[in-house]
């Protein structure tokens, strides 16, 4: 009886080993094996959806990357001309006042006064 017992003992360790293997080897082809034979599995078709969403949603982030880079780029030339812009302002401002001082000065010396001045600029209004 120590040989009718020996074989079963045998094949039942020999069943037990390969169940395990293929138990831990099966997440790594099942996928391949039941795709063709034509069984697909809702868990793997949900991963390869997420997947392709993921890549979609990465290659339009590095759009918008680029899209907020030129932007920035653009948003500094235009403060920088905006700085330009204010300076020739300011200092446009300060002729025209220096200039208006200058008028002032000069009408207030003149003959008769500022009246004349007064009463020039009355009779360009007028016509």
């Amino acid at each position: 009886m120590d040989q009718n017992e020996t074989p079963p003992r045998s094949s039942a360790r020999t069943l037990a080993i390969i169940a395990i293997i293929v138990a831990l080897t099966a997440p790594f082809w099942e996928g391949a094996v039941l795709g063709s034979i034509n069984i697909h599995m809702p868990l793997a078709n949900n991963l390869a959806e997420n997947s392709r969403a993921l890549e979609r949603l990465d290659s339009r982030t590095a759009a918008l990357e680029q899209q907020l880079g030129a932007a920035a780029a653009q948003l500094d030339w235009l403060k920088a001309a905006l700085a330009v812009t204010t300076g020739r302002a300011n200092a446009t401002a300060d002729r025209i006042a220096t200039l208006a001082m200058a008028e002032l000065v000069t009408a207030l010396h003149r003959a008769g006064g500022f009246e004349l001045e007064l009463a020039a600029l009355s009779r360009i209004r007028v016509s």
